[in-house]
């Protein structure tokens, strides 16, 4: 449960730093800044994704290094790092 709160903050936190930082840029090479309800909703399912693809590959990496490490310590041979 603690995953899905730490990805869920990571998500918000994302979002609403991203998004003024997005704006002032934006505005600076004088792009067009104002989103209608579409660009809203493609912004937020663009920021869910984004995360959930960068939870899975964390969870996907931590989980073959741990099966790594267990089947080394069953095999006894060493384990590689990284």
């Amino acid at each position: 449960m603690a995953g899905v709160l730490l990805v869920m903050a990571g998500i918000f936190a994302g979002y609403s730093i991203g998004m003024p930082a997005g704006h002032r840029i934006s505005q600076w090479y004088g792009w067009r800044v104002s989103m209608d309800a579409t660009d809203w909703r493609t912004s937020v399912l663009v920021t869910v994704l984004a995360g959930i693809v960068g939870s899975f590959w964390f969870y996907a990496r931590s989980k073959s290094s741990y099966r790594n490490a267990a089947w080394a310590k069953c095999s006894g041979t060493p384990t590689r790092r990284g």
